[in-house]
């Protein structure tokens, strides 16, 4: 009898656990799936314009078909955004303006005097209004000195400056 149930339990196991793979035809994308898990390792082809072929890649991991982990990168979007990035990252606060530094500021902070970032123009302008910047991500900002302001620009404060 305890052998039996032993069998049941390694059978159950294996059930749950032994995956089976799957291939598509999209580039070369292959999903390991199990009742408990799956894992999908993506590779697939975007259509471009191109000679040479672009791929979407990375891996999504599923335990009780609830997304864990997802890292997918796509490089005709990685492309569009790097085309359209301005050469300096701007922003205008009374009349003047503030050019990124590209240092990134961890000390600490307070909250006092923290504001809003008002307005947004495209990436390929210059900013031409009070509280208006010309990139992604900025949502605040807070003046440290006459000639530095410093913004938040996807979880880490970045350090802007007034050119002379």
């Amino acid at each position: 009898m305890k052998k039996i149930g032993i069998t049941v339990g390694i059978i159950i196991l294996l059930i749950l656990f032994f995956p089976i793979r799957y291939a598509y035809k999209d580039g070369g994308s292959i999903r390991y799936k199990a009742f408990l898990y799956e894992v999908t390792k993506h590779h697939k082809t975007i259509p471009c314009n191109s000679a040479t072929p672009k791929y979407q890649t990375g891996i999504t991991i599923k335990v009780l078909n609830k997304t864990i982990y997802e890292k997918i990168t796509n490089p005709s979007i990685e492309e569009e955004i790097k085309k359209e990035e301005p050469k300096e990252k701007m922003l205008r606060l009374d009349n003047e303006l503030y050019y990124d530094t590209g240092m990134i500021v961890t000390e600490g902070r307070c909250g006092v005097g923290i504001e809003e970032i008002k307005k947004f123009v495209p990436k390929t302008e210059i900013p031409t209004h009070n509280e208006e910047i010309n990139f992604i991500g900025g949502i605040k900002y807070q003046r440290i000195t006459d000639t530095r302001v410093d913004v938040l620009i996807i979880e880490a404060w970045h350090q802007f400056e007034k050119k002379e």
